[in-house]
């Protein structure tokens, strides 16, 4: 009997699923870089930068922030981490001014495709998400280059999961969006009529809902989503509002994953192995589970023998729309 062991939030937890139930287990099988062709890809980022702008505040993005050795300011662009960090929070990046590095992280994005540079920078403007929320409403998805341009400076684009990372690309920051999309791994799905996904990092809620976003369109229509989401740092304004039946005017944070959520509830049986109160659970109107081996008993005795699991599923570019 496999065990496979997947991310859940700041642990693992493992799968128990016999070889004739497992479709198969997609996950990414690539070795973590070594410290010296990390530091290699970083000396030849050259002096007269203006500061470092973190879009990405993890580990790995710190511990590049330390390899680049550049005696310049750090920022945030959120308040509370970046008193959590101990750096300075930039409070409008809409006006910027300056030569900068900018460190993102390598993944989908449910209005862009990509996250990048780019990307981040406009999600983090709300009057301008205002207007593409709007348009990505009646068109789909967007090109970030559409809402933002001019920017000088360098961006640095990590790929990386729980294994460490990956992949990072050096750019100019106007061609992040285009590097995002070189390094993403490729990876063509089985269909499938029940699905166990996670992604490599899982913090919040809509770091899991990026995952079913990016794998769904793999699982046919009344089939079953088992989400791994431990939930531990919560979720996104919007879907907080939606837990507590408060309305908003106009786009909030994490609106799309509340569409997204609304979707596959309709398509799917979505269940989610996490931690979240009850109360919680039934107000996202999703069947909850303890334990992953809890949600594949229920899936096995749904009748759907072959389940299909995939790990990383954040940073695997799947989608054919």
């Amino acid at each position: 009997m496999p065990e496979l062991w997947l991310r859940y939030g700041s642990s693992y937890s493992i799968l128990d699923v016999r070889s004739e139930n497992l479709l198969k287990h997609y996950k990414i099988s690539i070795e973590p870089m070594k410290h010296e062709k990390i530091k290699e890809r970083l000396d030849g980022i050259g002096k007269g930068y203006d500061g470092i702008i973190l879009l990405d505040t993890s580990d790995i993005a710190l511990s590049i922030v330390g390899m680049l050795n550049k005696d310049v300011d750090l920022y945030a662009t959120r308040a509370d981490i970046a008193k959590a960090k101990g750096i300075k929070y930039l409070n409008n990046v809409s006006n910027i001014k300056g030569k900068f590095i900018f460190i993102s992280r390598a993944t989908v994005d449910p209005i862009f495709r990509y996250s990048c540079t780019l990307s981040r920078l406009i999600r983090n403007d709300a009057q301008v998400m205002n207007n593409v929320y709007a348009n990505y409403i009646k068109q789909g998805v967007l090109e970030p280059h559409d809402y933002i341009n001019g920017l000088d400076g360098i961006s640095i684009e990590l790929l990386y999961n729980d294994s460490g990372l990956l992949a990072l690309s050096v750019t100019d920051v106007n061609e992040s969006y285009n590097a995002v999309k070189d390094m993403l791994i490729k990876q063509d799905l089985d269909n499938c009529k029940a699905c166990v996904l996670n992604p490599s990092v899982s913090d919040t809620l809509d770091d899991a809902l990026l995952a079913l976003w990016n794998v769904m369109g793999n699982v046919k229509d009344d089939g079953i989503i088992v989400l791994l989401a431990e939930c531990r740092r919560g979720f996104s304004k919007a879907l907080r509002m939606l837990i507590e039946g408060t309305g908003y005017d106009g786009y909030v944070e994490g609106l799309e994953y509340v569409n997204i959520l609304n979707d596959a509830k309709k398509r799917y049986e979505l269940c989610l192995v996490t931690m979240l109160p009850d109360v919680y659970i039934k107000r996202l109107g999703v069947i909850a589970f303890r334990g992953v081996n809890d949600a594949l008993q229920y899936i096995l005795k749904k009748g759907k023998h072959k389940v299909m699991v995939v790990s990383d599923a954040e940073i695997m570019d799947v989608r054919k729309d």
